[in-house]
């Protein structure tokens, strides 16, 4: 996934129906590419205007790109999300991305991201501003 000046790659994904099930998935991705990527993310994907935020899926993704002043932070996000097949059902102009950099190492467990994913999904559905 590769914007103007970086590179995002995403690392896995699920989506949530609510607190019962999850259907989720790993990428395969060449290590060396994986240790030039400096930041990660656990991203959260939310529906607008729901209160208490619905999250309906997620995903972790390494990239170039950084959240404190990137203005192409948000289309690295889309960009990764896009290559998500499940995704597809989450139209853009309904959903907003709830970004948290995270430390992980290369060898992250996809147990592992999802149990962050999963403590994102409870921090923002149970009423916390994350």
């Amino acid at each position: 996934m590769a914007g103007k000046e970086g590179v995002s790659v995403p690392l896995n994904w699920c989506v949530f129906n609510g607190f019962d099930s999850v259907l989720h998935d790993t990428f395969s991705t060449d290590l060396e590419l994986l240790r030039v990527l400096p930041n990660v993310y656990a991203v959260c994907i939310a529906r607008r205007n729901s209160n208490p935020k619905t999250i309906v899926g997620g995903f972790f993704v390494r990239t170039t790109y950084t959240d404190d002043d990137d203005p192409e932070f948000s289309d690295a996000l889309a960009n990764a999300m896009a290559a998500v097949p499940a995704f597809r059902e989450f139209a853009p102009e309904l959903h907003s991305f709830l970004p948290a950099r995270v430390s992980a190492p290369l060898d992250i467990t996809e147990d592992e991201m999802l149990k962050v994913l999963f403590s994102q999904k409870l921090k923002f559905t149970t009423g916390g501003n994350a």
